[in-house]
């Protein structure tokens, strides 16, 4: 049964994490002038309690498997396993359509990087929908009571079950992760240290040129003053001093 157990919540722990970094990459992206930091600093710490709460759950499971084995202890664990793979869609789902919503008016980067956050977006999509088939998987073996890790009945049926389950559930959506996301992730992790705010810096970079345009407009207008004034001087020194040369 711990056995059985262990992998789920390798593999749910391994998903929240996935989704994070496809929300870095989603952050990455657009051209956006939000505060990115304190976004993935808020994500880090709820990833943290996430996994807290995950672990404990199953340490709280393990030692009640421990101590009775019996029926009941296993459709606890079960509907436990159910509950933990819903709320880590749910959780995710929430965050999809959050982000989504929330940068809706901030363009992308360039046609490259949307590509490359589209390919990240079907392999998350992928994990999602195994989780949610784990998870109808598990709720159908709680409702009508199948045993999968001990049926003397048809344990070929079993075996044959729970090797499809694992296969189709965590062990495709690992090997497409590594397969297909690997490299516009590094992309976007390669982007993230040289361009980290692009609007900000180049509104940054626009004012800057704007200051040091005003400052040379000013500085031309005081000479164009100055040498004015100098020609209007003169003019009127070479007025006054006609007279006296008429004179003469």
């Amino acid at each position: 049964t711990v056995l059985f157990d262990l992998p789920n919540t390798i593999v749910v722990s391994t998903y929240v994490l996935l989704t994070l970094v496809w929300a870095e990459c989603f952050l990455q992206s657009r051209l956006h002038t939000e505060n990115a930091i304190k976004l993935k600093r808020r994500w880090l710490m709820g990833y943290t309690v996430f996994n807290a709460c995950l672990y404990f759950t199953q340490m709280i499971l393990y030692i009640l498997v421990f101590v009775d084995s019996s029926r009941i202890v296993k459709n606890i664990l079960y509907a436990a396993m159910t509950g933990i793979n819903i709320c880590a869609v749910a959780l995710v789902a929430f965050l999809y359509f959050y982000l989504n919503i929330q940068f809706a008016g901030f363009p992308y980067r360039s046609p490259q990087k949307k590509q490359s956050l589209t390919t990240i977006s079907k392999v998350l999509a992928l994990w999602t929908v195994s989780r949610i088939a784990w998870a109808i998987a598990l709720l159908v073996v709680f409702v009508c009571g199948i045993e999968l890790l001990h049926n003397s009945k048809s344990p070929k049926l079993s075996a044959i079950l729970l090797f499809f389950l694992f296969l189709v559930c965590e062990i495709l959506p690992i090997a497409v992760m590594l397969d297909y996301s690997y490299v516009q992730i590094m992309d976007f992790e390669d982007d993230n240290v040289s361009n980290h705010h692009p609007i900000g810096a180049l509104v940054e970079q626009d004012y800057s040129l704007d200051s040091a345009a005003a400052e040379n407009d000013e500085w031309l207008g005081g000479m164009h003053d100055s040498f004015g004034l100098g020609v209007g001087a003169s003019s009127e020194s070479s007025d006054d001093e006609e007279p006296l040369l008429m004179q003469v």
